[in-house]
């Protein structure tokens, strides 16, 4: 079970490093947008769903990872 452990923790630190560069690219996209550096406003506007929806996304999978272990610790032997 360590090694899978292992392989389950190191791919979601993976997936929420991308989660993080999303939301980076995001906000850079925005900064660009308000500074004048760029006037592609809807390539910022995927940006910022592309982090939101990912965001969203993490967060379901964790609640929903938290509520299966704690179902499962509250099972009986």
């Amino acid at each position: 079970t360590q090694g899978y452990s292992s392989a389950a923790s190191d791919v979601y630190k993976r997936q929420i490093q991308s989660v993080k560069d999303l939301e980076m690219q995001s906000l850079q996209s925005a900064y660009d947008i308000s500074t004048g550096a760029s006037s592609d406003i809807e390539s910022a506007m995927i940006d910022a769903t592309k982090a939101s929806t990912a965001i969203e996304t993490t967060v379901q999978l964790t609640t929903r990872a938290v509520n299966a272990y704690k179902e499962i610790m509250s099972m009986q032997v």
